[in-house]
């Protein structure tokens, strides 16, 4: 977790969040002062509001939503928190426009490392 949260830090210091962070609680508490105005999205239980359709999405549909919407500025994806997000999101991270993956940190999982990915609209033209 060290290695995450003092590669998280500037991201989320620069990108003023709504960031998804599946390990928001332990992001919070090492980062308390830097996170207490910003929203930190968890893996669990997300709402997104989608304009075409008008209608609110829930889970892995609201995640592809936010994610292509650009609504997140940082994403971290962690495949031992919740493993049945991490597949969607990651593809929908590198399927959609803006999006640069900045590390790829081994995790406990084989082949799925922490990646921390950060919305830069330089990068979607």
């Amino acid at each position: 977790p060290a290695r995450m949260v003092s590669r998280l830090s500037p991201l989320i210091a620069q990108a003023h969040c709504p960031c998804l962070v599946p390990g928001n609680n332990v992001v919070s508490y090492y980062l308390l002062r830097q996170t207490l105005f910003d929203k930190l999205v968890g893996p669990f239980s997300f709402y997104h509001w989608d304009n075409a359709t008008q209608r609110v999405l829930h889970g892995i549909p609201a995640y592809r939503q936010a994610i292509t919407s650009h609504y997140f500025r940082v994403v971290e994806v962690d495949p031992d928190e919740n493993p049945a997000i991490y597949a969607p999101v990651t593809r929908a991270l590198a399927a959609s426009r803006g999006w640069r993956l900045i590390e790829a940190i081994p995790s406990g999982t084989a082949r799925k490392p922490f990646e921390i990915w950060r919305y830069d609209p330089a990068a979607g033209q």
